[in-house]
């Protein structure tokens, strides 16, 4: 409704209303306006978004405009709501999501508070690309993010390239990823994706070719909670430290059904543990991690670790032991149970340790 007064010469003032902007799969028009040409407008939504109405007010000679905006919550499209990611999520009420269609998209979203759900067209179809600019996605007020079916790549940043998860204070971010891929992302800490005190489950998720310029090539878990089913883990480096797959520090890591290879760290090839860390692996393939000291597959400095139904082969690492690897004082329980460890380097007797309860494993060369 409109406070409209009258023409400074007492006359009477002409009212329209119109509709100039809308979401793309909206069929309003200017006739679906209830009350256009008074100084009270209505019209019924048919999709979310955003509803932006013009005021002409005329008295015959001058005429002055004004603009009111409406947003409605709802499920949107990208593109056929809004042509960009950055634009639905500005319009988005949180809670809401977004259906993307297959495409390339840049993305640089910080969610401040929204809780958010992207749905793509397939990890291989529907792309967020952050150009350099940014993580991909960030969440550091207590958000909850879910994201299917999409990638997230071309994310620089100093915590987590791809998707950057942190708490604050009571704020705890929790992320839900199914069928994503993480790839070809650049941090200082956590290449692909960066967890600070929040809480990361995920089901088919491919973390790959990622770099951190310090730990956590792949991911970097600082107390996390982390739940992965069908990961994949492929070519991640930490060129500096910890953990060219997975740093984990003060976290519990659980993994299962996971093809793990080709990573490389400074300190553990596929992963570091600090601060208490556990890791539990079932039915995982580790091939071909490498490190430069402190365990190919794995470099402890306090941590459990129990891996069940295994293969763990050529792995190798410049000196010192192949698999397991502890920087000193180290305090470490491991426990793999019906595993094949098959031809690490540089030699089987430092492979793995005699654990209580290791039992049905086979180590051949």
């Amino acid at each position: 409704k409109a406070d409209t007064g009258t023409a400074t010469d007492d006359t009477s003032l002409t009212l329209t209303w119109t509709l100039t902007d809308k979401p793309g799969r909206s069929a309003l028009v200017d006739s679906s306006l209830g009350g256009a040409a008074t100084d009270t407008v209505t019209f019924t939504p048919d999709t979310g978004g955003r509803y932006v109405l013009q005021l002409a007010a005329s008295d015959g000679t001058f005429t002055g405009t004004d603009t009111v905006q409406v947003v409605v919550a709802g499920d949107l499209t990208v593109p056929g709501d809004y042509a960009s990611v950055g634009e639905a999520f500005d319009v988005l009420v949180s809670g809401h999501s977004i259906t993307l269609e297959a495409g390339l998209y840049p993305a640089n979203l910080d969610l401040n508070g929204k809780d958010l759900t992207l749905i793509g067209a397939g990890s291989t179809a529907t792309v967020l690309d952050a150009e350099g600019a940014s993580s991909v996605i960030r969440a550091t007020a207590g958000e909850s993010l879910t994201l299917t079916d999409l990638a997230l790549t071309g994310g620089v940043a100093n915590e987590g390239g791809g998707l950057h998860l942190a708490a604050n204070a009571a704020l705890i971010p929790t992320a839900s990823l199914t069928r994503v891929t993480v790839s070809d992302n650049l941090a200082v800490d956590g290449g692909g994706i960066f967890c600070d005190g929040g809480t990361l489950v995920a089901t088919d998720l491919w973390i790959t070719d990622n770099v951190a310029i310090y730990a956590g090539g792949g991911l970097l878990a600082d107390n996390c909670s982390t739940k992965v089913t069908r990961l994949g883990l492929f070519g991640n480096l930490a060129e500096v430290s910890f953990g060219g797959g997975l740093h984990a520090i003060a976290s519990v890591i659980d993994i299962t059904n996971a093809q793990i290879g080709y990573n490389h760290g400074k300190k553990g090839g596929a992963f570091s543990l600090l601060s208490a860390s556990d890791l539990l692996l079932s039915f995982a393939t580790l091939v071909g991690n490498t490190a430069d000291d402190c365990g190919a597959v794995v470099c402890v400095t306090d941590g459990d670790i129990a891996i069940d139904n295994g293969i763990i082969a050529h792995n190798g690492e410049a000196s010192g032991p192949d698999v397991l690897g502890q920087t000193t004082g180290a305090t470490v329980t491991w426990s793999p149970t019906y595993t094949l460890f098959w031809d690490n380097l540089p030699t089987l007797s430092s492979t793995h340790p005699n654990a209580t309860g290791g039992t049905g494993n086979l180590t051949v060369d």
